[in-house]
């Protein structure tokens, strides 16, 4: 068994939201957000996929891997950088979108939450 624990490469970014996607899904503010099951899976698919490719670009992603395959994943961006920009939201709207499609009533509650953080 062989460890590694480095940046994450651009062509691991899919697998790395699926990842984020998953662990993330029992989390009880995503299960009050989107209830169906199914349709939290495809929302945060969106969500993270939006959120690391943001962070490969304006932040760190690192990974760790186990025998190569992605085991863990911390997305960090620098101090000040984490409210998105005009041109960074812009560029996720396209997740952003899929992701309240599946519940239209949590794109409010999504920017909510982003303001607080």
């Amino acid at each position: 068994m062989s460890n590694d624990f480095g940046p994450l490469e651009a062509r691991e970014a899919r697998p790395a939201a699926d990842l984020l996607a998953r662990a993330f899904a029992p989390s009880p503010n995503f299960v009050e957000l989107w209830p169906d099951q199914q349709a939290r899976a495809r929302a945060l698919r969106a969500l993270f996929r939006a959120g690391v490719g943001d962070t490969l670009r304006h932040g760190e992603v690192h990974a760790a891997r186990v025998d190569g395959a992605l085991a863990a994943v911390a997305c960090w961006l620098p101090p000040g950088r984490h409210r998105m920009s005009p041109g960074r939201k812009l560029r996720a709207l396209p997740w952003a979108l899929r992701a309240g499609l599946v519940a239209p009533r949590a794109i409010g509650r999504l920017s909510a939450m982003e303001q607080t953080i």
